[in-house]
């Protein structure tokens, strides 16, 4: 059976969250009002053709994708596909902060956004 080029996704892809978050903190970062980097531990390295991903240091498994900082507040967020669970590197990271956010739907990106808006309306 082939899929029509036609067909949309019902549920939304980890990309999808992802974008959802980054165009909104972007617009933030313009306006001064957060500061974010995305976390990147794992590199996909291009070597005559072939892709391959690099080792990272131990330190750097399970690192969430987002950390979100304002004055005396952070958040660190993972984003994953619905249904998905956190790996054993990322349960350690949880344990860092109580401001920890795992998003694997639309509905849950948009609670995380209202959450860092009402710190920013707050903080005015």
């Amino acid at each position: 059976m082939t899929r029509s080029k036609f067909l949309r996704r019902v549920e939304p892809m980890e990309a999808d969250i992802v974008k959802l978050l980054k165009d909104q903190l972007e617009i933030w970062v313009a306006q001064g009002k957060v500061r974010y980097f995305r976390a990147h531990p794992v590199r996909p390295v291009t070597r005559k053709g072939k892709t391959f991903f690099a080792r990272v240091n131990e330190s750097q498994k399970g690192a969430p994708d987002f950390f979100v900082f304002r004055p005396h507040q952070h958040w660190l967020v993972e984003t994953k596909r619905p249904g998905k669970d956190l790996s054993p590197h990322q349960r350690q990271w949880c344990r860092f902060t109580a401001r920890y956010w795992k998003l694997d739907s639309i509905p849950q990106a948009e609670m995380f956004l209202k959450t860092v808006q009402d710190a920013i309306n707050e903080g005015l």
